[in-house]
């Protein structure tokens, strides 16, 4: 789907090109402003409809949706090489299959985006006290992207469907993932921010071992 519309960062939001610093609370103001009708574009394509509804039952459509529209670039043994090495440790050390020789390129991460918004948005419709937020901790490797937090919470904490979300593309790209995956996920987040306790390193190293 090369003419899906992609997010466009504001450049007045953006200091550098190097670091990516962002003036935070703007950019939360961007985020919140836009969600919406990016939200509409997504749910459009999905099921040609402009009324949203928000339920876990549209997620299997919305699998096979992504599962047919995410594109890829090979990667060169450089690339493969700097990949391994920005790992955090117990990634590494997790069977993620990261020397595969790809990455993603658009429209993929604008997808995942909005699929990420629509998770989010269903998210705060059945956990009472969540709101949206950004990552302000700069040491994390989700600094910047939007989140999840509740109001009960520091806004060091929360959850942020982007960065799981690229990572169940991953491995449904690789076929290590059934139609079921955005709904096994979905419940296990809802159970952690009604506050379960959820092992997700567990998780990521079950399902990149394509265990179901």
């Amino acid at each position: 789907m090369n003419n899906y519309s992609e997010i466009k960062i504001p450049s007045y939001l953006v200091e550098g090109n190097v670091e990516m610093s962002l003036d935070l609370d703007e950019y939360l103001n961007w985020f919140l402003s836009i969600k919406h009708g990016r939200l509409q574009l997504f749910y459009g394509l999905v099921f040609n409809t402009e009324k949203i509804d928000f339920s876990i039952d549209k997620l299997k459509a919305i699998y096979y949706f992504l599962k047919d529209n995410i594109s890829t670039k090979p990667l060169s043994e450089v690339e493969i090489k700097q990949k391994k090495e920005n790992l955090p440790l117990h990634v590494r050390n997790l069977n993620t299959n990261v020397d595969k020789e790809f990455k993603f390129v658009e429209p993929t991460f604008s997808l995942v985006f909005d699929l990420s918004i629509y998770i989010g948005e269903l998210l705060l419709s059945e956990v009472p006290n969540l709101s949206w937020d950004i990552e302000r901790d700069f040491d994390l490797v989700n600094y910047g992207v939007p989140k999840i937090i509740k109001n009960t919470q520091t806004k060091n904490e929360g959850f942020s469907p982007y960065w799981n979300l690229m990572t169940l593309t991953g491995q449904i790209y690789r076929n290590e993932a059934d139609e079921d995956i955005l709904i096994k996920y979905y419940n296990k987040w809802k159970d952690n921010l009604l506050g379960k306790k959820i092992d997700y390193l567990a998780m990521v190293d079950k399902w990149s071992k394509g265990k179901k």
